[in-house]
């Protein structure tokens, strides 16, 4: 089975999110978190990690004995592209490539195709309990 946006859930598509966060969190603050765990076991009072927003940017910056270990800036800019921009773009590409009304999505491994449940119409053979058949009416 090859990889189709088309067979994608809303559930896939959440995951494929969550995970691309997980990944760039991982990336882009991995150096921070390791000068901030170096300094939480550095003996007490003898640093400190200040954050901050300001002229656009966001400023992290980790010192140890009076010494800058991390320097950290990220504009806010850059920052709303990285932790929106490709969500929104698989978002937009998924919309684009999924059926259109009246149009089936293909059945694959795991997913409710004709005939899937025994008994069950099909939304061609289904009708609302408000709706009566020509061959119902008196």
């Amino acid at each position: 089975m090859g990889f189709s946006l088309r067979r994608w859930r809303p559930i896939h598509l959440l995951g494929s999110w969550v995970a691309y966060w997980i990944v760039l969190a991982a990336v882009t603050l991995s150096p921070a978190i390791g000068a901030i765990r170096r300094l939480a076991s550095a003996p007490r009072n003898t640093g400190q990690v200040s954050f901050g927003v300001g002229d656009g940017q966001f400023e992290l910056t980790v010192i140890e004995a009076g010494k800058t270990i991390f320097d950290g800036r990220a504009s806010l800019l850059a920052t709303t592209l990285l932790v929106a921009g490709p969500p929104l773009l698989s978002w937009l590409l998924w919309m684009w490539t999924r059926p259109k009304r009246g149009e089936r999505a293909p059945a694959g491994p795991g997913a409710l195709g004709e005939g899937a449940w025994p008994g069950v119409p099909q939304d061609a053979d289904r009708t609302r309990s408000h709706e009566r058949r020509p061959e119902q009416e008196s």
